[in-house]
């Protein structure tokens, strides 16, 4: 896929530049429903197509289909997030949900497709944690893990957990990985300083604005360097408008050594600029 053919179709959503199936190559497609998958982005890519919809076409077809699973896949995440806080806040777990798993609590309006919830507790509540989401059904997804919750040396969170319904949790004792941060910046911070927002009558506690922005762009740049495609520059283009204490947030990027990356980051959301789209985000 050329740079050009990247920036069309993968970042052009974010900021509603509608642009045309015709002009996409049909040697692409397999490739394009490969990234769209893995960047949890096909619900954006496909709306931002012009295309015939009498028509059949193998690569809205696909993401369609993708679509489909994943609004089946987001709704199975938010019954259990609903479950999982309630389950937390009766046995009184200190815990904070966070990324996606946050950014969709705060809202229904903006689309966030993500594979699993991502819930962060206190070290000495990891085992109290774990205990209560094996007895509502959850176990690891790998068959070969050890049934422990003693994986906190050199880890941030145990390893995945499922349910039968193909939840997929990860239980976080820290947020950031100890070759980044020897002492993680964010843990304690999102422990104490979350937000609380009620839902059918439970109370979910998520990272509040400034920690989350905090936390993307850590994951994006220094986590996975970038591999996860533009999903992040959405959720900080749609977090933005809601951040209020603006120097928070800049003394906090600049103690992580992120301040820059959110200066580039933001600046290619604001400039709606694509030339250098491909170079920096795949």
């Amino acid at each position: 896929m050329r740079e050009d053919e990247f920036s069309n179709i993968f970042i052009k959503p974010l900021h509603k530049d509608k642009f045309s199936l015709s002009e996409i190559d049909k040697n692409i497609y397999d490739e394009v429903l490969d990234l769209s998958n893995r960047f949890c982005l096909p619900s954006q890519i496909l709306n931002n197509l012009i295309h015939d919809n009498e028509t059949s076409n193998p690569l809205i077809d696909g993401l369609i289909n993708q679509t489909h699973v994943a609004n089946l896949k987001k709704l199975i995440n938010q019954n259990e997030l609903l479950k999982i806080a309630s389950l937390f806040n009766k046995n009184s777990i200190n815990y904070v949900f966070m990324k996606g798993s946050a950014i969709n609590v705060l809202t229904d309006g903006y689309v966030r497709y993500s594979r699993d919830l991502d819930v962060l507790v206190c070290k000495q509540h990891l085992l109290k944690a774990y205990e209560l989401l094996k007895e509502i059904g959850y176990g690891y997804l790998n068959p070969l893990v050890a049934d422990s919750a003693k994986f906190t040396s050199q880890t941030h969170h145990i390893p995945i957990l499922s349910n039968a319904e193909g939840a997929l949790v990860e239980i976080h004792h820290r947020v950031t990985k100890k070759s980044v941060y020897t002492e993680c910046p964010l843990t304690d911070l999102l422990l104490r300083e979350y937000l609380t927002i009620t839902k059918d009558r439970i109370n979910i506690k998520i990272s509040n604005i400034n920690h989350t922005i905090a936390h993307l762009i850590y994951h994006a740049f220094y986590h996975h360097g970038l591999s996860l495609g533009p999903v992040f520059l959405h959720d900080l283009k749609y977090l933005s408008d809601l951040r209020k204490d603006e120097d928070e947030l800049i003394n906090l990027l600049h103690g992580m050594d992120l301040l820059e990356y959110h200066r580039e980051a933001m600046n290619f959301i604001n400039t709606r600029s694509v030339n250098d789209s491909f170079k920096i985000y795949y």
